[in-house]
């Protein structure tokens, strides 16, 4: 199925998706195929991840690098797709133990129908499911990219921890912390996708670089949702990252903005308005503070500088999905 480049702009998720429909929709049954446990229990716990789907980012972007509805690798780039969703819902599951968090794509997460050492253990074994996929391909260059990004992501989650409650966190800590645990992963569903089509290094680094770069824009706008977005969209609380401690780029702007005398004044602000639940208080600092604004901004700077990594991109097709993708990115509401 040869696709022709749009000349239409729009980011609806429906106009990315509309080439790669077919191959979107068989990564639930490759998952039941692959991901299965004879222990009854367990069992339930895999059938519940795909109970609501998500976003399907990552291995969207592998079905677009991979130009799959012009390949012949077309069950292998599959193969490869679902990997990589599974090594991210495994973070997600972890995730959720960390934070205490009950919803998750609008029902209960695993941690609060199973508890925590079963969803830790869970999310686990989904990491070791998406490697046993992986080894079949047998394609060693995506396996060790893969290792080494699934490392950076425990990195940036350990790192993210370990300054929980750090009011003072500077701009360039919370930067290296989502390069690795949201937009490390997201690089490497573009990079993968060149490597299996075997496009060659240069369009790999270059793919690599633009997905990074939506994927730094990706989590600074979901850190922008977090108090701007509604809980029906998103799935999930908002306000949850304040509530659990995550300092996020929208607060270090607004104490950024405040005088040295002042600062203290504010976190202590925060912090009482964060125990009273008085969120709305803190979204009226970030408000007069244009501390939401400057977060948008940024991760509409981070959208222009994928883009540019494009320029020299042959494949107008390509080039132009990709454009389309990283627009979505800033445009969405969940």
């Amino acid at each position: 199925m040869s696709i022709s480049a749009s000349e239409n702009n729009q980011t609806s998720i429906e106009s990315i998706l509309e080439p790669i429909q077919k191959p979107l929709g068989s990564i639930e049954n490759r998952f039941k195929e692959y991901v299965r446990s004879d222990n009854p229990a367990i069992q339930e716990m895999v059938d519940y991840v795909f109970v609501k789907s998500g976003k399907k980012l990552r291995p969207s972007l592998v079905f677009i690098t991979s130009m799959i509805w012009d390949s012949k690798n077309y069950d292998e780039i599959i193969d490869l797709a679902l990997s990589i969703e599974l090594i991210h819902i495994a973070t997600l599951v972890h995730d959720d133990v960390n934070d205490f968090s009950e919803l998750r794509r609008g029902i209960e997460t695993y941690n609060k129908k199973w508890g925590n050492t079963a969803s830790v253990l869970f999310g686990d074994f989904l990491f070791a499911r998406a490697f046993v996929i992986l080894s079949k391909l047998g394609n060693l260059k995506i396996i060790q990219n893969l290792s080494k990004t699934t490392s950076e992501i425990c990195e940036g989650e350990i790192m993210q921890s370990l300054l929980k409650d750090e009011y003072e966190i500077s701009v360039d800590k919370y930067l290296k912390i989502i390069r690795y645990k949201t937009a490390s992963l997201i690089g490497e569903s573009c990079r993968v996708g060149a490597v299996i089509a075997g496009m060659g290094e240069e369009a790999e680094n270059v793919l690599y670089r633009f997905g990074v770069n939506i994927g730094m824009a990706f989590q600074i706008y979901d850190d922008y949702l977090d108090f701007y977005g509604d809980q029906k969209s998103l799935g999930k609380p908002v306000f949850n990252d304040i509530q659990n401690g995550y300092i996020t780029l929208p607060v270090i702007h607004l104490l950024s903005q405040v005088a040295n005398g002042k600062k203290d004044v504010f976190i202590s602000k925060i912090k009482s308005q964060k125990d009273l639940n008085d969120l709305d208080g803190i979204k009226k600092m970030l408000d007069e503070h244009n501390s939401l604004k400057y977060t948008l901004d940024t991760a509409n700077d981070y959208i222009r500088k994928a883009n540019k990594e494009l320029t020299d991109l042959k494949n107008e097709t390509l080039k132009d999905y990709l454009s389309k993708a990283s627009q979505f990115i800033v445009n969405r509401r969940f």
